[in-house]
């Protein structure tokens, strides 16, 4: 018995799945035959109760449908939602010129369906290493760079011209630094007279850090 219950579960469940993936199709198949008999009326009924139920490929095709209902039913305002949650549920739905009817086509063309402008953010960070070629040494000691570590970020917008042109502008900021150390050793007369005798040296250590702060404004055009 407890074996039994847990198997009795998943088969209710699976067969729960099952009878809603069911229904929506059926839906969609009663809502299509409706339409083509002309019994436009009955159509929002339909639909419009099982919206919440349907999957995106349902509910775009649900939307079209819907659409073509009150465009026939001669309700502008209807059609026109039907239409824009169309293009809220798929953001990259196009009409097939072929198959689609003339009305359904012209009251697509009446909405906006590519972006005003694009915005976005970049953060990130960077490494910083001079390539020194010359400099002019103010002592005999060794000096060496290091890497820095710094941060960055930009905002960039995208702004369509026509079709296949954008124009893309960028503000950024840019942190950067490096690291420089000196270590030269000197003889110290107070510990001895033997300038050879490594004990008779001090060190002497000088570090620095560089920090600079840039701003850039790239303008671009882009062709796709």
């Amino acid at each position: 018995m407890k074996r039994l219950l847990p198997a009795l579960l998943l088969l209710f469940l699976s067969a729960t799945s099952y009878a809603q993936l069911t229904s929506g199709a059926q839906t969609l198949r009663l809502a299509r035959a409706t339409y083509e008999q002309g019994r436009l009326h009955e159509i929002p009924s339909i639909l419009e109760s099982f919206l919440s139920k349907f999957n995106k490929q349902e509910k775009v095709e649900a939307y079209k449908l819907l659409t073509l209902t009150y465009i026939y039913l001669e309700e502008p305002e209807k059609a026109d939602n039907a239409m824009l949650s169309l293009l809220q549920t798929d953001h990259y739905f196009e009409v097939n010129l072929k198959d689609d009817p003339a009305e359904f086509i012209a009251l697509y063309r009446t909405f906006r369906t590519e972006p005003i402008y694009r915005i976005g953010a970049k953060v990130g960070a960077n490494a910083t290493q001079p390539n020194v070629k010359s400099y002019l040494p103010s002592n005999d000691g060794v000096s060496k760079y290091k890497t820095g570590i710094a941060f960055q970020s930009g905002f960039v917008g995208e702004f369509p011209i026509r079709k296949n042109l954008v124009l893309s502008a960028e503000l950024n900021l840019q942190l950067k630094s490096f690291n420089y150390e000196n270590k030269v050793s000197k003889f110290d007369y107070s510990k001895g007279s033997d300038p050879t005798d490594p004990q008779n040296l001090i060190d002497y250590k000088t570090t620095g850090k560089e920090k600079q702060t840039w701003f850039s404004f790239p303008v671009s055009v882009q062709y796709a």
